[in-house]
């Protein structure tokens, strides 16, 4: 199995299944007035943000939202 990203993610949601995945989409409001920007900026996948020097100006970081049930 990978061992980063949404893989990890996929792993811990089969093993409780209780959690689920907040849509990335619903979650960059958190950001408000730089909302679009990083939208825009960062990669979305189905379980997170995954967020590169190159493409946000940050260190590489992957960020997932999981609701408890």
């Amino acid at each position: 199995m990978p061992p980063e990203n949404g893989e990890q993610v996929k792993a811990f949601i089969e093993r409780h299944p209780e959690f689920a995945v907040v849509p990335p989409q619903e979650t960059a409001s958190v950001l408000w007035d730089k909302a679009e920007e990083f939208s825009e900026a960062a990669l979305s996948s189905p379980e997170g943000w995954l967020m590169t020097p190159r493409r946000t100006g940050t260190d590489g970081f992957f960020v997932s939202v999981l609701r408890k049930a």
